[in-house]
């Protein structure tokens, strides 16, 4: 049986992709460009070259990249990219403490288990595993409650190994236009719990 999707051939134009980022960086500056997911197919390497390296002809340099895998964040690591790089879905498989750790990656902390689990790698390596703690404001997915942000609070001043250095959030709806007062509820909570 054939699958028609298996036929596609796709190219990938870093140029564009390059001033697709330029145009973001120059109405929003702070962009953190998301190559999860073999940065959606087009090739992580590649694409997180394109952003990052030096010698591209373009108006900045991405100064972290996000990543869905702590085993992408990896392969980044050990293909040279030095720039700061976030771990969206923090630490899932058996070992990704070690690997945060001992690779500088900031990941999205959203579970007591992961703080407890990046504070035992942290103090055994002595190395401070920095964190970034994500609140759920509305998404529905991953994240600490806001009313839990108390309790973070309490949690992270008992762990010697974990530096938090962000709050983060995951608006639900802010592509949609129609969704404005969901977005903005959401951010009303986001500041509630930071």
């Amino acid at each position: 049986m054939t699958i028609d999707y298996n036929l596609l051939e796709v190219r990938i134009h870093t140029a564009r992709i390059r001033q697709n980022y330029d145009l973001l960086q120059a109405i929003g500056g702070s962009a953190v460009p998301v190559v999860k997911s073999d940065a959606y197919g087009h090739g992580l390497l590649r694409v997180a070259k394109a952003l990052v390296d030096p010698i591209a002809e373009c108006e900045a340099n991405a100064e972290s990249l996000a990543v869905g895998a702590v085993s992408e964040a990896v392969t980044l690591r050990e293909n040279g990219c030095t720039c700061s790089i976030f771990c969206l879905l923090g630490p899932v498989n058996i070992g990704d403490e070690e690997l945060v750790v001992r690779h500088g990656l900031f990941p999205l902390v959203y579970s007591w288990d992961q703080l407890h689990r990046l504070d035992e790698a942290a103090n055994k390596l002595s190395i401070p595993a920095r964190v970034v703690i994500k609140f759920d404001t509305g998404m529905g997915r991953l994240g600490f409650g806001v009313d839990e942000a108390a309790k973070v609070v309490e949690i992270l001043a008992g762990l010697s190994g974990v530096e938090p250095v962000m709050v983060a959030s995951h608006l639900a709806t802010a592509d949609d236009p129609a969704e404005r007062e969901y977005v903005l509820d959401q951010a009303a909570r986001f500041d509630q719990a930071a």
